[in-house]
This record gives structure tokens, C-alpha cells and sequence, in this order.
């Protein structure tokens, strides 16, 4: 049978435009209303502004002297699928952006500027449900009793602009394998005034920097491993209206020089409140603002962030399984 526009508001809206896929930035987290199943065969793009002060580079690293401040405009494809009767979902993200750079010498106020302009590090990602994560069309969606969900979720940021020569760059010249396990939990039945609970520990990997700044006398940079957890508790006050409160960890990614470690371990808590309001059937919006709560050696962190999202479904598509 066809699927009318009326049918699909009523069912797509809430777990789709509601929900936008996940947030595009390293250190920024997958954000909330990311970890809910939704329907399959839908397709939309997401476009996101970042602004971050830090000192925090774009690829995670952190350096005590300086201060980035980052401007980044995400682009991210995606597609909802079913694979082996789960829900299944594939992303693409490009980011291009441009920052300031603000080099302070320790026991100095003196400081030297830099600025820059390209692509920060994109991905490519695979999200396969494990538990309570079916198949769903979107005919057969609102038939469905949202439950706990986790799903699987690797994600593989190549390197976006870079230059040996260039003192600031947005991208990290090597490759960061993530691995996520996103799981959300419902904390009532209601399904337009949804409560809920969603928690995230993933982990990243990092290839070397086997080019690093050439006036750095380097040869190799390596990056340990870093771990963050995300938590996000988010309520609909209505069918169009949505809030949340947010908290991630982080900890580890502390790097090595030619074989000497430095001081830069990252042991950071980031708190952020967000909010999301549909537009129409197709288009949602949603901000967040975010800072440090608590961190190791004057690590410092603060974020503003909007998105964008469209997301369209064939609703003349004849109505399968």
C-alpha cells in the first residue's frame, strides 16, 4: 500500500528528525538522541556549525600553552538500512573549517598567533544494532514498544589538511580507528514525553604521525589510546520540543615523541545542556552549549554547537516487511 505524508509526520518525526545522526567532532561526542533505534530506508544529510575554545587541538591532543579556536561546518551523509533483520546505518562526514591558534610560552604573557583554513579529520562509520535493535520500516515503526537498545559502531576518521611545513593544521595526518557501543534506555512508556538514558563508552586508536612539524626536530608521533564515556539524559516536553542534560569523560590519548612520552594525558569531565525543535516533517534543529567541569594540568575545553538536519523517506514507496 502507498504511505501517506499524514502517516509519515506521525511516524518518522519522533525517531528521525528528533533524533539527528551523530555529532561529527572528535572530542565533541556522538551528542544526545543519537542511540535510538529508528526506521530503515531513510536517507538525510546533517550540516553542523562547532565553534570550540581550547587547548585542545581538533585531533585530540592536548597542549598546556596553547589556545585553538576552532570553527568547524560538518557535512554528513547517512543512510538507515537492514542487515540480518537489524537496524543498520552507514555515515560519511567532511569537515571543513578554520581556526586560530594562540601559542603562549610557560611564565610569559606574551603569546604568537597562527591561523588556519582546510578540512579537519572526516569519517566513515558502520552502526549495526546487537539488542533490541529490529529492522523497522517506517509503516511498522510506530507499532514498535521502544525498549533497551545497544548497538555496535566503528567509525574511521581519515586525516583532513596537513602540511609538515605549516606550524597549525586541522588535520592529524594519520588515521583514528573509533569503536563505540551505544546504548539507550527508556525510562517511561510515553511515546510522545520520552524520558531517556543514553550511555556510550567507545574507545579510539591512532595510527603515527610519521611526519611531524619539520621545525619540531621530530621523527614519529604516536597517541595512546583514549577512552571517553558519554551520558545523556534528554525529555520531550512535547511532539516538536526536547531537552537534555550531558555528561562525558574523558581519559588517556597522552602522546609520544621519538620515544618520549609527554606530559599531555587528558583527564577531563564536560558537562553541556542541549535542545532540539522540529521544523516540519523533514527538518529538526537542535543546539548545545558545553565546558569543562573538571581536568587535569589547566585542560581546558568549551564548545557551542548547532545542527541541521534533513531527512527524507520515498512515501510512495509500497509498504514491505
Amino acid at each position: 500500500m502507498s504511505f501517506t505524508l499524514n502517516q509519515f509526520w506521525k511516524s518518522v518525526f519522533i525517531p528521525i528528525i528528533f533524533f539527528p545522526p551523530s555529532h561529527l567532532i572528535h572530542a565533541q561526542g556522538l551528542g544526545p538522541r543519537t542511540n535510538l533505534l529508528s526506521p530503515i530506508e531513510v536517507s538525510g544529510v546533517a550540516v553542523q556549525y562547532v565553534n570550540l575554545h581550547q587547548n585542545i587541538s581538533p585531533s585530540t591532543i592536548f597542549s598546556e600553552q596553547t589556545t585553538f579556536e576552532v570553527n568547524m561546518l560538518a557535512v554528513q551523509g547517512f543512510h538507515t538500512f537492514k542487515l540480518k533483520n537489524q537496524f543498520a546505518q552507514v555515515v560519511a562526514a567532511i569537515i571543513p573549517s578554520y581556526s586560530d591558534l594562540k601559542l603562549t610560552e610557560n611564565g610569559s604573557n606574551e603569546s604568537i598567533s597562527f591561523s588556519s583554513n582546510g578540512l579537519a579529520d572526516g569519517y566513515i562509520g558502520l552502526k549495526v544494532g546487537m539488542i533490541g535493535t529490529p529492522a523497522l520500516t517506517v509503516t511498522k515503526f510506530p507499532e514498535h514498544q521502544s525498549g533497551f537498545a545497544m548497538f555496535s559502531y566503528l567509525r574511521l576518521w581519515y586525516s583532513g589538511t596537513y602540511s609538515s611545513k605549516e606550524v597549525l593544521n586541522l588535520g592529524s595526518n594519520r588515521m583514528t580507528i573509533q569503536y563505540i557501543v551505544p546504548m539507550a534506555i527508556p525510562l517511561n512508556k510515553n511515546k510522545e514525553r520520552m524520558t531517556w538514558l543514553e550511555i556510550s563508552p567507545n574507545i579510539r586508536f591512532f595510527t603515527n604521525n610519521t611526519e611531524p612539524m619539520s621545525t619540531s626536530g621530530k621523527m614519529k608521533i604516536k597517541q595512546k589510546p583514549l577512552f571517553t564515556i558519554e551520558n545523556h539524559l534528554s525529555h520531550n516536553f512535547s511532539k516538536k520540543f526536547w531537552v537534555a542534560a550531558n555528561l562525558e569523560y574523558a581519559y588517556g590519548g597522552r602522546t609520544v615523541e621519538d620515544g618520549i612520552p609527554n606530559d599531555n594525558r587528558i583527564n577531563l569531565l564536560s558537562a553541556s545542556v542541549s535542545a532540539g525543535y522540529k521544523i516540519n516533517p523533514f527538518f529538526s534543529i537542535s543546539a548545545d552549549y558545553g565546558k569543562r567541569v573538571y581536568g587535569d594540568n589547566e585542560i581546558d575545553s568549551r564548545m557551542i554547537r548547532t545542527t541541521l538536519v534533513y531527512s527524507y523517506f520515498n512515501t510512495k514507496k509500497k509498504n514491505t516487511k
